[in-house]
């Protein structure tokens, strides 16, 4: 059963806060997923988390091979 605070879904505000971006990013960017009800853009915490898992990239670290450059 859900407890108060565990909401499934989150507006604008609390879904840029869960991200971790700003508001304007939000709105930048349509590929995050969301759902319109009437004037109101709601997000699913689930469809977030499925968005976060499918674009996030390994970066690459590069080794220090120990070569320095020859004057």
């Amino acid at each position: 059963m859900e407890t108060v605070g565990e909401h499934k879904t989150l507006n604008r505000e609390q879904a840029a806060a869960y991200l971790g971006i700003h508001i304007n990013t939000i709105d930048k960017h349509p590929e995050i997923p969301r759902m319109r009800i009437g004037s109101r853009v709601i997000f699913r915490k689930e469809k977030l988390d499925q968005f976060i898992l499918e674009n996030e990239t390994t970066a690459s670290v590069k080794k220090s091979r120990g070569t320095r450059c020859k004057k």
